[in-house]
């Protein structure tokens, strides 16, 4: 079975701190790239959580990989 290419994937990142970064992430058409999603304001999706809360983890990760970080 072949796998299926998704539009978003999540990127996750652990600080030093203790905080994990979700970033939501896009393939960039004709190059098969994945580029860090970035709002018309110059934000990034993304969201800061707790590496304790696995619920808010896996809902920021679910969120990311559905293009609705």
């Amino acid at each position: 079975m072949a796998a299926k290419v998704l539009p978003h994937e999540a990127r996750v990142y652990s600080y030093d701190d203790g905080v994990i970064l979700v970033k939501q992430t896009m393939k960039r058409p004709g190059t098969g790239r994945y580029v860090i999603d970035t709002l018309p304001d110059g934000t990034h999706r993304e969201r800061h959580l707790d590496p304790g809360d696995d619920q808010a983890l896996g809902r920021a990760v679910r969120l990311a990989v559905s293009g609705k970080l």
